[in-house]
């Protein structure tokens, strides 16, 4: 067994955590798109919201309005802090599965390098040695019919 065919295995492999780490990053990533869509949706609620209680606060307000609109705003300020906080770590999370990716497509490339090394020095010795085969073939030949 020549050592590219040796290395078709490993190579498989790589390729195959390459992948599964390929579909993990693209799975997170969209989960990830998801909760920052959710807080950029909290962040358009929260400025409609102070916008309504702005023109509210126009047209009038009695005292247990305004408490109502500052509860709710605080609730929302809070909502947006924690989701902030998940997408920032949800963020790390991502990278480092990007590098695993990244390592992983770099070991592969670096595998598939070697055999394509390997193969083209297995067809070179072969033509090599099919060179050297026609010149002693050409040899003998010569050789015979001088000899007669």
């Amino acid at each position: 067994m020549t050592r590219s065919e040796r290395l078709k295995p490993v190579s498989r492999l790589a390729e195959n955590r390459e992948q599964r780490a390929a579909i993990e990053m693209a799975g997170f990533r969209r989960t990830l798109e998801a909760q920052q869509a959710r807080l950029d949706e909290l962040r358009r609620f929260r400025r409609d919201y102070t916008q309504r209680f702005e023109e509210s606060g126009r047209r009038g307000l009695d005292a247990a309005r305004v408490a109502d609109f500052r509860r709710i705003l605080a609730q929302l300020g809070e909502a947006i802090v924690w989701q902030e906080e998940r997408v920032r770590g949800m963020q790390g999370e991502y990278e480092i599965l990007r590098r695993h990716w990244s390592n992983a497509r770099t070991h592969t490339a670096a595998i598939e390098k070697a055999r394509a090394r390997f193969r083209r020095e297995e067809q070179q010795v072969g033509e090599r040695r099919e060179q050297f085969e026609l010149d002693e073939g050409s040899l003998r030949r010569f050789v015979h019919r001088h000899a007669e």
